[in-house]
């Protein structure tokens, strides 16, 4: 997702340019499968403004059944880039000062997979379902109760609550609890 804004930077106040992109990713560590969207390009007094409206497909994991379930999502990026050297009044080049700018690197290409990558981390839900009616897994025997019913027994109290669950009423076949008498 580079970029070579050359002709960009010499250019007036104000100019632009518009590109239609499409990435497909394949390698491990990806955050997307893929992403496409229109990227403009402004020339502003100091570098180049970046906007960009996205569409990501990605591959997330369910946080209650572990499944694999494709997820899209749209979003907007608006990042200003400035160029790595600068020309100062004297004649001299100045360095760019801050380190969490984004960069127009030194042969003049602009990079915005790291603001896309930031964004589409950003995106991801903080606990994502592949489905509302995901019913996750057996907590016991870990079966996955979307596809298949566990024969596991529902009474079974984890022994840290055990205490407390003796405080809950129980059925002793007469519908009343085992304190009340007839």
């Amino acid at each position: 997702m580079q970029y070579n804004v050359a002709q960009l930077l010499k250019e007036s106040t104000g100019s632009t340019r518009i590109y239609n992109m499409i990435e497909e990713f394949t390698s491990s560590g990806r955050v997307a499968d893929r992403v496409e969207g229109q990227l403009k390009l402004l020339k502003t007094h100091q570098g180049i403004l970046v906007q960009v409206k996205l569409g990501a497909w990605v591959t997330d994991e369910c946080s209650r059944c572990d499944n694999e379930f494709p997820r899209t999502s749209e979003f907007l990026i608006e990042e200003e880039f400035f160029p790595a050297a600068i020309v100062n009044d004297v004649g001299g080049i100045d360095a760019l000062d801050d380190p969490d700018a984004f960069v127009i690197d030194e042969h003049n290409l602009l990079d915005i997979s790291e603001v896309v990558r930031q964004s589409v981390i950003a995106d991801q839900p903080m606990k994502p379902l592949c489905t509302i009616e995901c019913r996750g897994l057996c907590q016991v025997c870990g079966v996955d109760l979307n596809v298949d019913d566990c024969s596991c027994n529902d009474s079974q109290v984890d022994p840290r609550w055990a205490a407390l669950a003796e405080l809950l009423p129980r059925n002793n076949g007469r519908g009343k609890r085992p304190t009340e008498r007839n």
